[in-house]
């Protein structure tokens, strides 16, 4: 991620439309997460500014939230929101034990990892048997624009693509699918006409869509959203421009490659 785009997260994350209607979605689709005992861990692995963070583990409260970022600064504007449980490590190599999570949450990070299998199969090393783990990630490569250039997203996924990337590191699906699905026809019109009409510009300098102030569309918006994650458990929508998954650690199945580089780890 372009550093600028921390800094414009941490003011935004709160009131945006897409942070928020995503925030509830993860309270629908992984209500795992938000039911931990007190004294449990929680790992939101590329924690960012630490919203996601400090919806699931509130600071001061009875769950061990941590948080995990490859950037400094986005762990700088986490301690801003008071989340003290912070490490900077990648996702590909995980600097935890083996099973110490009761639960694992990461949010819109696979997609800009370079071997994203291996973080799947950390994030399974990490949970313990049984734990929830929720997953989302930029969807379906019509829907990619400046956000992807300016967020340094690597691929985008197919509900199937995550669900079997996840299965395959050992993990049991619960629920995989699609969001941001009625918002999604006028994601695509705005990024095929912005890709049309502007010139195309270096990674470097591209800006996000977060410095597009919605305005009075903000409340709309948010609440278009909130209605699509009542509608999680009752319609499994066909497409959408984020991809989620909500599944469990099997115990029955750690990968091989990644059991003995575990042993090593204190």
């Amino acid at each position: 991620m372009n550093p600028s785009e921390y800094e414009t997260m941490y003011r935004v994350e709160e009131r945006y439309w897409w942070y928020r209607g995503m925030r509830r979605i993860a309270r629908r689709a992984a209500p795992g997460l938000f039911r931990l005992a007190a004294g449990e861990r929680l790992l939101d692995v590329g924690c960012g500014t630490g919203a996601n963070l400090a919806d699931m583990a509130p600071p001061g409260g009875d769950v061990r939230g941590v948080g995990l970022d490859l950037s400094f600064e986005g762990l700088r504007f986490c301690r801003r929101r008071n989340l003290s449980r912070l490490v900077l490590g990648n996702a590909e190599e995980l600097p935890f034990r083996s099973g110490v999570f009761s639960g694992v949450s990461c949010r819109d990070v696979l997609g800009h990892v370079v071997d994203d299998a291996r973080a799947l199969c950390e994030i399974a090393r990490v949970a313990r048997s049984g734990a929830p783990v929720y997953l989302t990630v930029a969807a379906l490569r019509a829907f990619a624009g400046d956000q992807d250039a300016a967020t340094h997203v690597l691929r985008r996924y197919s509900a199937q693509d995550l669900r079997r990337k996840a299965e395959a590191a050992g993990l049991s699906a619960g629920r995989s699918g699609y969001a941001n699905f009625f918002i999604s026809p006028a994601i695509f019109a705005v990024r095929r006409l912005r890709a049309l009409l502007l010139p195309k510009r270096e990674p470097a300098v591209v800006r996000s869509e977060f410095h597009l102030a919605p305005g009075l569309l903000n409340a709309p918006l948010t609440a278009l959203l909130c209605f699509e994650a009542e509608l999680l458990g009752l319609i499994r929508f066909p497409f959408g421009a984020s991809a989620l998954f909500y599944g469990f650690k099997r115990w029955d199945k750690i990968p091989l490659a990644h059991m003995n580089h575990s042993l090593t780890r204190s």
